[in-house]
């Protein structure tokens, strides 16, 4: 691939194209990460977009299931690989001459540099964490925020959750109460899962805020099955509560985009089953093939991507 000679929008074509037939199963996830590793130069906002998406993909379905981690840490490498060069030129801090779609790339390369462990992001971010508890809202880069947050989460634990709840139930930003609930979902703890599920029914959040905090929880792998268990056990509040919402609408395709296991799957289509009406018809469908797919690619090329990422690192 010489990228060269090809425009930002063949070169975006090109890797979304590659992606939609890698998931439908018509090309082997060997040769989309093929292709993906001739990107190392690439500066395009929408491109980059794609690769961030894919990364994400193929790092939560192609894992061997929710508990492992040999692939993610597989992926790891990789993925700093491909973004060095932007990492390198874009840097932590905002330039004030910088054309304004490289500071929308640079939250995309910092937060996949944050997933990938990379120790400078790290350490920027715990600078950047400390400061906004010593020093409150301001002090933080709102486009960086989400990844911040979201950072100390996945490396924390107690202490962390309830310097988030401090701040949620302080601030008056609904941008910063929507990071902040990503961030206390994000958790690995089963014990400050049941603190997610038992503020949803607080008053703390509010019932229009509802759908963000299963939605997110869903997104959990640590979190999922509990998440899970608590939709069925809570649906007939969640109608009650949140039935006028269209984020209640919503409910099936969160818990169904989010499944592999054909278990998980299989239980799906027993509780929404005899529940579907109008309101949920639709988006019972649309989870329930998207848990198809994922867990069909899953199936096909886990072991696959495993294999083409560990030799070549």
């Amino acid at each position: 691939l010489d990228e060269g000679k090809l425009n930002p929008v063949d070169r975006m074509g090109l890797l979304a194209d590659s992606f939609e037939a890698t998931k439908a199963g018509y090309q082997p996830v060997s040769e989309y990460l093929d292709l993906l590793a001739h990107f190392k130069h690439e500066d395009t906002l929408p491109v980059w977009e794609i690769i961030a998406a894919s990364i994400g993909a193929i790092r939560a379905t192609l894992s061997e299931d929710d508990e492992s981690n040999e692939l993610r840490e597989a992926m790891k490498p990789f993925a700093l690989e491909l973004i060095q060069t932007q990492l390198e030129r874009l840097g932590w801090d905002e330039i004030d001459s910088e054309p304004h779609l490289d500071t929308l790339l640079r939250p995309i390369i910092i937060s996949i540099a944050a997933a990938s462990d990379d120790e400078k992001i790290l350490e920027k971010i715990r600078e950047s964490y400390a400061l906004r508890i010593e020093k409150g809202e301001g002090s933080l880069n709102p486009n960086l925020r989400g990844t911040i947050y979201s950072t100390i989460a996945r490396k924390g634990g107690e202490a962390e959750f309830e310097a988030f709840l401090k701040m949620y139930k302080e601030t008056d930003s609904s941008d910063e109460k929507l990071s902040l609930s990503a961030a206390m979902t994000s958790f690995e703890q089963p014990t400050l899962h049941d603190r997610v599920f038992e503020l949803i029914k607080s008053d703390v959040i509010r019932t229009q805020d509802n759908g963000y905090w299963i939605a997110y929880s869903f997104m959990n792998r640590h979190a999922r099955k509990a998440a899970w268990q608590w939709m069925k056990d809570n649906w007939g509040w969640m109608q009650e509560t949140m039935g006028t919402d269209m984020s209640f609408s919503r409910m099936p395709v969160y818990a169904g985009r989010t499944m592999t296991d054909p278990k998980m799957i299989e239980e799906y289509v027993e509780f929404f089953t005899p529940l579907i009406d109008p309101t949920i018809e639709r988006t019972y469908h649309q989870g329930l093939e998207v848990a198809q797919t994922n867990a069909a690619w899953r199936e096909r090329d886990a072991q696959a991507a495993l294999s083409w990422l560990k030799p070549a690192r």
